[in-house]
């Protein structure tokens, strides 16, 4: 996962503009192409950006020709040049990080994440939250969702979530696929 997000930061940064739209990827296979005479399909593209679902482990071809076009030799060279440990997959979290356990009940968050979303929402206590507000996305205010740990710049996986009307059955729903959220811890009142 950290891979691919360092990997989608830089790729916007050489472009010099955040990828969100249809053309934004079409444009992108264009630019990649003529940087590096490769071909990566848009469809493919979409995936890494958590545009359309189904990014997997795609061939180390398409690994190479973006760490290319970010301005490393390779895949390992993008690996290495990042920072990042190829071996370790998994560690301390050492981002911004909330766990519910050591938030207070009525403590007050906002989350962001891509593209435009934003939720300001209330711990309730055992790691249960109401959404107070919810703008772009089709959570809803009114509705609840679970949560052990919120860590800026990863997604979080709400487990589950049950909307306002309760009509629909509690799904497990996960926000901040491409880019992870970021967090703002609000002042008490």
């Amino acid at each position: 996962m950290y891979k691919k997000r360092a990997m989608c930061r830089l790729i916007e940064e050489k472009a010099g503009f955040a990828v969100k739209s249809p053309s934004d990827f079409t444009r992108l296979a264009e630019l990649v192409f003529n940087e590096t005479g490769a071909y990566i399909s848009e469809t493919t593209l979409k995936r890494l950006f958590g545009y359309i679902e189904g990014w997997q482990n795609p061939r180390p071809g398409v690994w190479n020709i973006l760490a290319r076009y970010v301005g490393f030799a390779n895949e390992d060279a993008f690996v290495k040049g990042c920072g990042l440990d190829p071996e370790s997959i998994s560690g301390a979290v050492t981002a911004d990080s909330v766990l519910s356990a050591e938030l207070a009940s009525g403590s007050e968050l906002e989350l962001r994440w891509f593209p435009d979303r934003y939720m300001r929402v209330r711990h309730e206590g055992n790691g249960d939250f109401l959404i107070l507000e919810a703008q772009g996305t089709r959570l809803e205010a009114g509705g609840r969702f679970h949560a052990d740990s919120i860590v800026a710049h990863d997604a979080l996986l709400l487990s589950p979530y049950t909307p306002p009307q309760k009509v629909v059955e509690p799904l497990l729903y996960e926000i901040g696929r491409t880019g992870g959220v970021e967090l703002n811890l609000l002042p008490t009142q």
